[in-house]
């Protein structure tokens, strides 16, 4: 019972963020931000596999990670086009400002992730991971008795796994 509150609220946390940053920013900011951090990804997960395990450059995987932000712009365009049928203009820029800054939040999980692995020593990349990913909060609960320390290990283990 205790666990899946805490669930809920970092998801409303994570939520709550993106909804200000979808009402306050420009269509513009994350359209470009999500295209940094799609290169970022890109370069990022390159040397991951060249320097983590030891593969060359594979052309199968780019084409992938392409068709997968083709995919991300296409729901990004979808969602804006059907609301403006609608005649809600607002609303269709809020919820496609809402959808980029999803697909940069897990860009930017991913670029970090891959980095711990390029860099397994730095503490910095670590935290900035964890920060990202609200297992702070899981600590913090674990250190003040209201989460088990076992339940956050086993969770930090279950969204490695998943991502």
């Amino acid at each position: 019972m205790i666990n899946s509150f805490w669930d809920k609220l970092e998801e409303i946390i994570k939520i709550s963020w993106l909804i200000l940053l979808s009402i306050f920013t420009p269509i513009r900011v994350p359209i470009i931000v999500m295209m940094f951090f799609f290169t970022l990804n890109f370069f990022i997960g390159f040397k991951n596999d060249q320097f983590v395990h030891g593969r060359d450059f594979s052309l199968k995987k780019a084409i992938g990670g392409c068709m997968l932000f083709g995919l991300f712009f296409a729901l990004v365009f979808i969602v804006n086009m059907s609301l403006s049928l609608y005649n809600e203009i607002d609303l269709a820029e809020t919820a496609s400002k809402f959808l980029s800054w999803i697909f940069c939040y897990w860009y930017l999980v991913n670029i970090v992730r891959n980095s711990i692995e390029i860099f397994p020593e730095s503490r910095s990349l670590k935290f900035i991971y964890s920060l990202l990913t609200v297992q702070i909060l899981d600590m913090m609960l674990a250190r003040f008795g209201l989460r088990k320390p076992d339940d956050f290990d086993h969770d930090s283990k279950e969204k490695e796994k998943v991502d």
